[in-house]
């Protein structure tokens, strides 16, 4: 873990933060265990691989991720308390707009003309934005 190596004026967070960072690596990867077709090798490359499928059902599927965002949100509303006007309904307004964005893209048809260099610089701009924005956000909670 690098943060366990990594110099730092204080030693008193080292764990925490190396702990946190591996139970999330370690939770991503079993939730992607339920979600992937058995193509998640356990030891790397060739290695037996797993996978549930839950792909495959696509209400199922949404349904779950539904609700793991919407388990996230509560936990981080209820952890922090709104500082402004927009502290306490921005967060909430903009994570409707993205399920609402989310859903349309489950509905949208898939374009006839894909260009993937477009998509690809589309999608990181756009989580940069979209970063940007729940970082604003994030600032006017305490």
């Amino acid at each position: 873990m690098v943060f366990k190596i990594a110099p730092s004026k204080s030693n008193s967070n080292k764990n925490t933060i190396a702990i946190a960072i591996g139970a999330t690596v370690l939770s991503h990867f079993l939730l992607d265990v339920i979600v992937h077709r058995a193509d998640l090798p356990l030891l790397g490359g060739d290695s037996y691989k797993i996978g549930f499928g839950l792909w495959n059902y696509v209400f199922a599927s949404s349904l779950i991720e539904l609700l793991i965002f919407l388990s996230g949100l509560w936990i981080y509303l209820k952890s922090t308390k709104e500082a402004t006007f927009v502290g306490k309904y921005g967060m909430i307004i903009f994570s409707t707009f993205a399920i609402v964005m989310w859903m349309a893209s489950l509905l949208a048809p898939t374009p006839s003309d894909f260009n993937i260099r477009g998509f690809a610089i589309f999608g990181v701009v756009f989580q940069l934005i979209v970063i940007g924005i729940v970082s604003w956000l994030d600032q006017r909670r305490i």
